[in-house]
């Protein structure tokens, strides 16, 4: 196709028993093919890391789906302060963490989070004390998280 576009004869070389493959005149079509090869690949890998085609599914709503992943990981690779800043609700010590999110567990078994500038309050929202460093691990059925911050259009995510 990329021949095709630029005008040139792309060839087909024939394969023969005891005839070799690798000929001077393919070299110019092999050298093309990995070229392309490896710019498609470094493509594929943005499509990916950034999710692009399934946002782009989402968009036109042909699916809800966002991956194989759970949510949670999902959520936290998401760009935007709205996803940065987060309330992390533990009513078992009946306290409540408001902080900058800097680093989060992607392991299936625990919800870990490090997180930065971090204010602990009461469920009644009196300041008890603030840590400028502070590391939550809790199991994943046991985890209450609030996003909010509202992303550059004003709205929640």
């Amino acid at each position: 196709m990329i021949y095709g576009l630029f005008g040139l004869d792309f060839i087909i070389p024939e394969m023969k028993r005891d005839a070799g493959f690798l000929e001077r005149k393919f070299f110019n079509q092999f050298a093309a093919a990995i070229i392309v090869s490896l710019v498609c690949a470094i493509i594929w890998l943005y499509l990916i890391n950034y999710k692009l085609l399934g946002s782009v599914l989402r968009k036109i709503r042909a699916t809800k789906s966002f991956g194989q992943e759970d949510v949670w990981d999902f959520v936290f690779n998401l760009p935007g302060a709205a996803v940065e800043y987060v309330y992390v609700r533990d009513y078992e010590k009946q306290k409540v963490f408001s902080g900058w999110v800097l680093a989060f567990s992607e392991s299936a078994d625990a919800r870990e989070l490090l997180m930065r500038n971090v204010e602990v309050f009461d469920l009644d929202g009196q300041l008890l004390y603030e840590v400028p460093l502070m590391y939550i691990g809790r199991k994943r059925d046991n985890i209450d998280i609030e996003f909010p911050v509202k992303d550059e259009n004003g709205i929640r995510i």
